[in-house]
C-alpha cells in the first residue's frame, strides 16, 4: 500500500544567522496554504526567544501547523517517525555546524538528526541550509554589555534593577553580564543604560570553519542538498516540485 505524504517538515536549529529569514519563509509557505511541520531543536528553541521570534513560531499553531520541540519529545523521538508515512520533503533551516556534523557522522541522539536519519532511511529528500557556507559574512549577537564602559560607572547596575525577565547580574568580575537563556530583547536595558553600554543587534564578522567544505562533501555525498540561504529555497526545483504536487493532490 502507498502512503499518501502530505506534509513538508521544517526543522529549525540554534544557528541565529539567517534565522528570522528562514522564519519568515516558513510563515509564508504556512500563509500559502502548504501542510507543514515544524521539528525546533533544544538550542533552536534558546535562540529563537534571544532573537525575540519564538513567538513568531507558535504563532503558526493558531494555522493547524503541529510543532515539536526537542525538550518536550521523549528520548526516542517518536515523533520523527512521521517521515515515513507523511512527509514528502525535509528542510532544516538554518542549519548549525553541530548539527551539520552530527548528519555527515550518521549520529543522530537529536531530535533533528535524528529527523534527517530517519528521511533518509525513507528516501525522503533532505534540503540542508547551511549559514556558513556564506562566510565570511556580518552576523549579529543578540545583546552586548560593554563592559569597559562599566568599569568606568561609579553606579549600581540600573539596568539589572529593571530587567523584567531577571536576565542581568552580576559576576565574578563585578560586572554586569546577560544570561542570554532568560534574555527575550526586549530593550528595557537599553533604554535604562544611562551610559549606553548595552546594545541590541551587535555585528560581528563570521569566518568559516576549517571542517565545514568536508562536512558539506560528505552531507552531499548522501544525496542531501546543500544550501547557503533561505532564499535559495524559493528557487529550488526540489522545493517547486514538491509544492506542485501538495497542490495538485498528487
Amino acid at each position: 500500500m502507498r502512503n499518501r505524504r502530505n506534509l513538508i517538515a521544517w526543522a529549525i536549529t540554534g544557528a541565529g544567522h539567517y534565522l528570522k529569514e528562514s522564519i519568515d519563509l516558513l510563515t509564508k509557505l504556512v500563509e500559502d496554504n502548504i501542510p507543514l511541520m515544524v521539528y525546533v531543536s533544544r538550542a533552536g528553541r534558546d535562540v529563537l526567544r534571544m532573537y525575540n521570534l519564538l513567538n513568531n513560531v507558535e504563532k503558526l499553531r493558531e494555522k493547524g501547523v503541529e510543532i515539536v520541540y526537542e525538550d518536550d519529545e521523549s528520548p526516542s523521538f517518536p515523533r520523527t517517525g512521521r517521515v515515513y508515512i507523511d512527509v514528502r520533503l525535509v528542510i532544516v533551516s538554518p542549519t548549525t555546524l553541530n548539527t551539520l556534523a552530527k548528519i555527515a557522522s550518521g549520529i543522530c541522539d537529536s531530535l533533528v538528526s535524528n529527523l534527517v536519519a530517519h528521511a533518509l532511511k525513507a528516501r525522503v529528500p533532505v534540503i540542508l541550509v547551511v549559514p556558513d557556507l556564506d562566510c565570511p559574512l556580518e552576523s549579529e549577537i543578540p545583546i552586548l554589555i560593554d563592559r569597559s564602559i562599566c568599569k568606568n560607572c561609579s553606579e549600581i547596575c540600573v539596568a539589572l534593577r529593571y530587567c523584567p525577565r531577571n536576565a542581568i547580574y552580576i559576576g565574578p568580575d563585578g560586572l554586569p553580564h546577560v544570561d542570554l537563556s532568560r534574555c527575550d530583547r526586549c530593550g528595557v536595558c537599553v533604554d535604562k543604560c544611562p551610559h549606553g553600554a548595552i546594545s541590541l543587534s551587535r555585528k560581528v564578522m563570521v569566518y568559516p570553519h576549517p571542517l565545514l567544505a568536508s562536512l558539506v562533501e560528505r552531507v552531499r555525498s548522501m544525496g542531501i542538498v546543500v544550501f547557503g540561504s533561505p532564499r535559495d529555497l524559493s528557487s529550488s526545483v526540489i522545493v517547486r516540485e514538491v509544492i506542485e504536487g501538495l497542490y495538485s493532490g498528487q
